[in-house]
């Protein structure tokens, strides 16, 4: 499977906050794709402003796919559903061929 075939709606991953914009009431998040999530702060499952900080770890789940310029909208849960692969890439130091892993329970 290519990175490219990963990243698509419905896919769960592992994903980091790295940066938080209020004016646009939206975080964006690390997940392993080329560009960050865009992720509302209504779209996180039990918000808090006090518990939510860059460095977060969140799962999240693809709601509309990477489009030319513009990264991925996401979801984050508080847990994946039964029998979701949650995916975590592994970092560019340390990846495989198609710097892919799935390894995260």
């Amino acid at each position: 499977m290519s990175s490219v075939d990963l990243f698509v709606k419905g896919n769960y991953f592992k994903a980091q906050i790295t940066h938080i914009e209020p004016t646009l009431e939206a975080a964006f998040v690390d997940f392993g794709a080329q560009r960050h999530g865009f992720l509302p702060l209504k779209d996180i499952e039990g918000y808090d402003r006090s518990v939510h900080k860059v460095g977060t770890e969140l799962i999240i789940s693809i709601e509309k796919p990477e489009y030319k310029l513009k990264g991925a909208a996401v979801k984050a849960h508080k847990v994946a559903p039964d029998g979701v692969t949650v995916h975590r890439l592994v970092s560019p130091k340390a990846h495989s061929s198609n710097g892919v892993g799935c390894s995260w329970p």
